[in-house]
């Protein structure tokens, strides 16, 4: 199993290996996706996966509860991915929060452009 950090590297095909090492932290904004081995089946079906292709799944953001958020001050997840095989695949997953103010300042640069 391997991952594209962003939807960049994936149209670039510049794929990268998971390392038991280090866990790597991935942004959901740059869209990372995951690609699963000929050889590797998932276990389960997880919610925030995107099937893209047939190996192919876009990585989503798992929905949070507010509460985790104001306790921890961070949008960042620990996910776990098992395989039918029985490899199991760590990372960070990062997000960003958007507050109404910010759409708004957005919508209205947007107008003026």
């Amino acid at each position: 199993m391997f991952y594209y950090s962003s939807i960049a590297d994936y149209l670039n095909n510049k794929s990268h290996c998971f390392n038991s090492e280090f866990i790597v932290t991935l942004k959901s904004k740059n869209r990372p996706f995951l690609q699963l081995a000929d050889d590797e089946d998932l276990k389960n079906q997880y919610s925030f996966l995107i099937q893209r292709d047939k190996r192919l799944y876009e990585i989503g953001f798992p929905l949070i509860q507010v509460a985790d958020f104001e306790t921890n001050k961070s949008l960042t997840q620990l996910i776990n991915i098992e395989t039918k095989q029985g490899e199991i695949i760590k990372f960070y997953l990062k997000d960003e929060v958007l507050d109404e103010t910010q759409l708004t300042n957005n919508e209205d640069l947007a107008n003026l452009l």
